[in-house]
C-alpha cells in the first residue's frame, strides 16, 4: 500500500511539475499516516472487546488481522487522506474518524443482531425508524458525518494544492475506491477468501473475531452474491426437491384446526441469571397450561435480538432460515407460490389466514406471505383496527388475541372447513413501551438496565393475556393443535445480563386436543414438521443430511423469483 501510494505521488510530480522537496514531505506525511493508521486502528480492535464480543485481546498475535484486515481498513481510509494539508490534526485525524465511525456501526449492529451486517441490510432501513425514529436519525446522521469529513477534507486541499492537483488526486482517489471496491467483491477475491479465511459455520462470532469486520463484511457479502446466482440458475437446472412429499408425507384423514401465535421478544425474566424474580410475574391465568415447575417449553430460533422474518419463514415452510441469499429470506420473495407448510395445508384444503399486526412495510411481507400461500393476510396496522387500542406503539397482546377470537367465532359459525390460524404480534418491541395507566408496575428491577424493568412487568401482563386467550380458544375450539413461541430473544443480554441458555433458545407451548405436548429444544423449522405428525399421528422420516435441506431451500425459493412478478 505505501509504495503505490508513492508511485501515485511520483506520477502526480510528473504530471503536475511538483517540486522535489514537496514530494519529499508528500511521501513522509503518507509514511506518518500510515503508522498512525496504523497504531489507532489495532488499538481499536485491542479494546473493542470491551464493548463487543469481538475484541481480540491484549497483545494476541492474529496475521488475519494484521495483514488483511488492518490493511484493507486503512487503504480505505486513504480516500480521505491528503498529505498536503498543512494542518496536522485535519491530516491525521480527519481520514482515520471515517473508518472509526464504520467499526462503530458495525459493532453496534453486532450488539444487536450477534450477526455481521450485509448490504442486504440496508433494504430493512425502514423497519429501523418504523421502531425508533431517534436510532434510525442516529444511523443517518453517522453515514452523513463520513461523507461531511470528505467535503471538509477536500475543502482543506484546495486551499494548500491547485484545482488541477485536486482533480487528479480525486480521479486517483475515486478510481482507487472502485478498484477496491470492484476487486474485494470479485470471484477472484472470493477464491483467496476461501482458500485463507477461517470460517465458522455455526458462530459469526468466531469467524468475525478471527477474520476482522471489513474482511468478514467482503466474505459474507461475496457469499450472499454467489449464493444469489446459484438460486437464479436453480430452477432452470431442473433440480427442484420436493418439498411437500419430503417434510408432509401421505395424507391427512381428519384434518384438526391449528393456531399459531408468535409473540414479539418474548422472553421469560425468570431465565436472567443476574435478576431475582419469582413466580408471582406470571400471572395465575398462564399457569393452567405450564408444566409442574412453572415452566415452559422451549425451541431454538434461527435468530437473536431482531429479524422476525427469519423466525416467520421457518414457522411457515419448514425450512430452515440459512440467510444463504439474503439475511432476510422474505426479501428474496416476489409473490411466486413456494412449497411451504402453509402450502401443503391450502392442498389438503385448510384456509389459510394471516392477522399481522406489524406494519406491511416489515420485511417485504405482503410479497412473502403471497409466495408463501396465505389466501387471506390481514394488516390489523394498515386498515386501522384495533388502532384506538394501541398499546405504546404497538397493539397489545390482549387485544390482538381477543380480535382472533373474535374472528374464530365468526369463521366457526359459516363453515366446517379446517383453518392455519396464523397471528403475528409486535407488542414487546424495542422500546417496551406500555400504557402504564392500563398495566402499571407489579414488581420493581433492580438492575442498571432499565429495560429489564419495562420488559418484566411487561411479560406479566402478556401472560396474563395469553392464558385469557387459551382459555377461550379451547373452549371454543378443543380438538385443534395450538403453538404460542417467541420469534426471538430481545437484544437485551449482555455481561450483566446474562441469559441461562443459548441467545437462541425461545419459550414456546404446544398443545394437540388442549392437551401440553413437549418440545424438546427442537428449532422452530421443525415445528411444522411436528405438528404434520401429530396430525398424521406418527412420526414421518426427514432428511437429516444437510445437503437435502439446501436444495430444499434453494428450490423453494427460486420458485419465489421465477413464479412470481417483481413489483
Amino acid at each position: 500500500m505505501l509504495v503505490l501510494l508513492i508511485l501515485s505521488a511520483i506520477i502526480f510530480k510528473k504530471q503536475i511539475g511538483m517540486e522535489n522537496n514537496t514530494l519529499k514531505q508528500s511521501v513522509q506525511n503518507i509514511a506518518t499516516y500510515l503508522a498512525f493508521a496504523y497504531a489507532v486502528i489495532y488499538l481499536y480492535i485491542e479494546l473493542s472487546h470491551w464493548w463487543v464480543p469481538l475484541g481480540i485481546g491484549y497483545l494476541t498475535f492474529n496475521p488475519k488481522i494484521i495483514f488483511i484486515e488492518i490493511p484493507l481498513a486503512i487503504l480505505f481510509s486513504c480516500f480521505f487522506f491528503f498529505p498536503h494539508i498543512h494542518n496536522r490534526f485535519a491530516r491525521y485525524i480527519i481520514p482515520i474518524v471515517p473508518i472509526l465511525i464504520l467499526y462503530a456501526l458495525f459493532d453496534g449492529f453486532f450488539n444487536y443482531m450477534a450477526r455481521s451486517p450485509t448490504l442486504s441490510d440496508f433494504q430493512n432501513m425502514s423497519v429501523i425508524y418504523s421502531f425508533s425514529p431517534v436510532l434510525a436519525l442516529l444511523v443517518i446522521t453517522l453515514y452523513l458525518s463520513i461523507a461531511a469529513l470528505t467535503c471538509i477534507s477536500i475543502l482543506l486541499a484546495i486551499r494548500q494544492q491547485t484545482i488541477a492537483r485536486i482533480k487528479y488526486s480525486l480521479l486517483a482517489r475515486i478510481s482507487l475506491l472502485l478498484l477496491m471496491s470492484f476487486l474485494a467483491s470479485s470471484d477472484h477475491f472470493y477464491r483467496f477468501q476461501q482458500n485463507n479465511f477461517k470460517y465458522t459455520v455455526w458462530s459469526q462470532e468466531d469467524t468475525i473475531r478471527e477474520n476482522g469486520k471489513f474482511s468478514s463484511f467482503f466474505f459474507f457479502l461475496n457469499q450472499e452474491k454467489v449464493n444469489f446466482e446459484k438460486l437464479q440458475s436453480y430452477a432452470p437446472q431442473g433440480k427442484q426437491a420436493n418439498v411437500h412429499q419430503t417434510l408432509f408425507p401421505g395424507q391427512i384423514n381428519h384434518p384438526p384446526n391449528i393456531h399459531i401465535v408468535v409473540m414479539e421478544s418474548f422472553i421469560d425474566p425468570r431465565l436472567i441469571k443476574e435478576i431475582q424474580v419469582d413466580n408471582f410475574i406470571l400471572a395465575k391465568e398462564i399457569l393452567p397450561y405450564l408444566n409442574s415447575s412453572a415452566e415452559f417449553s422451549y425451541i431454538a430460533s434461527p435468530i437473536y435480538g431482531g429479524g422476525t422474518a427469519q423466525a416467520e419463514f421457518e414457522l411457515l415452510t419448514g425450512l430452515p432460515a440459512l440467510a444463504k441469499i439474503n439475511q432476510i429470506e422474505f426479501n428474496v420473495m416476489t409473490g411466486g407460490k413456494i412449497d411451504s407448510f402453509v402450502s401443503r395445508l391450502n392442498k389438503i384444503g385448510y384456509r389459510t389466514l394471516a392477522s399481522i399486526a406489524p406494519s406491511p412495510d416489515f420485511f417485504n411481507s405482503k410479497r412473502a406471505y403471497q409466495s408463501l400461500g396465505f389466501e387471506q393476510i390481514d394488516y390489523l396496522y394498515e386498515s386501522k383496527k384495533l388502532i384506538e387500542l394501541t398499546d405504546g406503539g404497538a397493539i397489545f397482546d390482549g387485544d390482538l388475541l381477543q380480535h382472533n377470537i373474535t374472528m374464530l367465532k365468526r369463521h366457526f359459525s359459516r363453515s366446517s372447513q379446517p383453518i392455519f390460524n396464523y397471528i403475528l404480534g409486535m407488542y414487546g418491541h424495542l422500546p417496551f413501551k406500555r400504557n402504564l395507566e392500563k398495566r402499571p408496575d407489579v414488581v420493581v428491577i433492580e438492575h442498571s438496565d432499565d429495560r429489564l424493568q419495562r420488559i418484566t412487568n411487561q411479560f406479566y401482563y402478556r401472560t396474563k393475556a395469553l392464558g385469557h386467550y387459551l382459555e377461550q380458544l379451547f373452549l371454543l375450539d378443543p380438538n385443534s393443535i395450538v403453538l404460542i413461541t417467541s420469534d426471538h430473544l430481545p437484544s437485551v443480554l449482555s455481561r450483566t445480563a446474562s441469559y441461562r441458555f443459548s441467545n437462541k433458545q425461545n419459550i414456546a407451548l404446544l398443545f394437540e386436543n388442549g392437551q401440553k405436548v413437549e418440545l424438546l429444544n427442537k428449532s422452530q423449522y421443525e415445528i411444522p414438521w411436528l405438528i404434520w405428525d401429530l396430525m398424521s399421528g406418527k412420526p414421518n422420516p426427514r432428511p437429516s443430511d444437510f445437503r437435502t435441506i439446501e436444495d430444499m431451500y434453494f428450490s423453494a425459493l427460486s420458485k419465489s423469483i421465477n413464479g412470481g412478478i417483481l413489483h
